[in-house]
């Protein structure tokens, strides 16, 4: 405890005793009348700076209690290191098997458009052959007619289901560039 040294040692340990005393009877801040009245003899200007250093060493044990012991510091900081280096591994692995997932169902998508195309070309092709034939032969118009129905209702079908896969592919490209931009914040927020 560092005390002022003007003062005899023995007054000192005197005061700093009568205010411990007070402290345990239940004062937890001591007054200097309250320290001069325990000794029942003494001086206030010997009391005062005494018990200023006394207060004051009072505080700093106080903090002392609330102070994290840095080894546990140096704990704490490794262990979210840890959590921080595990989280962002999690969120990368996450973020791979997602991208491999659309990728796969991209490339489904993009098999079923070029399978619908195909077949679109192919309704293409018999409508225009029937369409020849119509001009060739009148007889056979009506039952041509009928077929030429069927043939672009098949058509209107995969054209729709076209438009879905295309609209299906750019959401699913959305999707793609929304978590590669996540994936650039996170490694921003991790390297700031």
């Amino acid at each position: 405890m560092q005390l002022t040294t003007k003062i005899n040692p023995e007054i000192k340990e005197r005061i700093v005793q009568a205010a411990n005393e007070l402290v345990i009877d239940g004062i937890p801040e001591p007054t200097n009348a309250q320290v001069l009245k325990k000794m029942g003899k003494g001086s206030l200007s010997h009391v005062s700076p005494v018990m200023r250093d006394w207060r004051a060493e009072r505080k700093r044990e106080a903090l002392k209690q609330y102070e994290i012991p840095k080894e546990l510091e140096t704990v704490m900081q490794v262990s979210l290191s840890k959590i921080w280096t595990l989280s962002t591994d999690l969120s990368r692995a996450e973020l791979n098997r997602f991208k491999q997932t659309a990728k796969e169902q991209l490339r489904e998508c993009e098999s079923e458009r070029d399978e619908a195309l195909s077949e679109v070309k192919t309704l293409e092709e018999q409508i225009s052959m029937l369409e020849s034939r119509l001009v060739e032969n009148d007889e056979e118009c009506k039952c041509l007619t009928k077929e030429l129905t069927a043939v672009q209702d098949a058509f209107s079908k995969e054209r729709t289901r076209n438009t879905l896969l295309e609209e299906t592919v750019n959401t699913q490209q959305e999707t793609i560039n929304k978590l590669q931009d996540e994936l650039i914040a996170i490694a921003k927020q991790r390297t700031a």
